[in-house]
């Protein structure tokens, strides 16, 4: 009961606490990731350049991810659904620009794994989306 009780309080109860707010975002992220890197691996494999297919992945991973981070990170924002997405669509892009410039570097230049280099720009992305959404989109 008492593990159960935490894990609420962690993962589900409503907080304005920045630390369990970043929490709550890396979780979102890290099951976030494992669906793109996912799907960027299967699309990738049926035979798509991966610059092609990280959007497409990115683009599913996204949506995904917004609907946890409204649910469980930032659950009593008052703006309205469509004015919330949109500014979540334009965070988004810029991460996918960011990504795209991150997989060009890492592949392209640095010759590393495509997965590996999904994984370093995610980390990049990260910190971009959780700093714009925190003191942008869900000011308090």
């Amino acid at each position: 009961m008492i593990l159960l009780d935490l894990a609420k309080k962690l993962l589900i109860t409503p907080t304005a606490n920045g630390t369990l707010q970043f929490f709550r975002t890396a979780a979102a992220g890290v099951l976030s990731f494992f669906l793109e890197a996912g799907l960027l691996y299967v699309i990738v494999e049926s035979g798509v350049h991966y610059l092609l297919a990280t959007p497409l992945a990115f683009i599913v991973a996204f949506m995904f991810n917004f609907h946890l981070v409204r649910k469980f990170v930032f659950p009593k924002s008052k703006k309205s659904i469509a004015s919330e997405l949109a500014g979540y669509a334009w965070i988004a892009l810029v991460g996918l620009g960011l990504t795209e410039l991150c997989m060009y570097f890492f592949t392209d230049r640095l010759k590393i794994y495509y997965l590996v280099s999904k994984f370093l720009a995610t980390a990049v992305v990260m910190i971009w989306s959780f700093t714009a959404r925190k003191y942008w989109l869900y000011r308090q």
